[in-house]
């Protein structure tokens, strides 16, 4: 299976759907198709921490009821967060990244937009398969919530380590 690394981006979007993030809050996860060409119908976004700009599709590819499980992943550029998509979403998903390899006439990506801010927007080189890793610029503590919350669990308590008391000297 494919693995797709997704790049740190932020923007507008509507929002569809929830699911249960830290203390009771609502998180919502979007996939949407975005391309660096104005397209009819598709509004400008632009790119956390870059001057890039996109043009994101008014059309909702998948939410986060498609999504199986998602876990903390390690990458060489720091935490991520590890999707696994059900088949339904899994094949519907693959079928829009099919469609824009190799296309020509536009550079095309794949918009992560959480809570309504285009979190990473990743360049479509293939199509995708039922993993993918979302990398960004997460903290530990971000990932894991955001993993938590699109896993609909609660987010992981932060334990403090006891230290031994020192022995009185005699």
């Amino acid at each position: 299976m494919q693995k797709l690394m997704l790049l740190l981006a932020v923007a507008c979007a509507l929002i569809a759907g929830c699911a249960v993030g830290p203390a009771g809050s609502r998180v919502s996860l979007e996939i949407r198709l975005a391309t660096d060409e104005p397209t009819a119908g598709f509004r400008p976004a632009h790119v956390a921490g870059t001057r890039h700009q996109v043009y994101l599709s008014p059309v909702v590819e998948l939410t986060e009821a498609g999504i199986k499980e998602a876990v903390v992943v390690r990458t060489r550029r720091g935490p991520a967060v590890g999707l696994e998509l059900g088949w339904s979403a899994a094949r519907h998903l693959a079928s829009v990244t099919k469609k824009h390899v190799g296309d020509q006439s536009a550079t095309w990506y794949l918009a992560f937009i959480v809570d309504g801010s285009i979190v990473s927007a990743a360049l479509i080189k293939g199509k995708t398969g039922r993993r993918m890793i979302v990398a960004g610029d997460f903290s530990e503590k971000e990932a894991q919530e955001l993993a938590a919350a699109l896993s609909g669990r609660p987010p992981p308590r932060v334990m403090t380590p006891i230290r031994p008391r020192a022995e009185p000297r005699r």
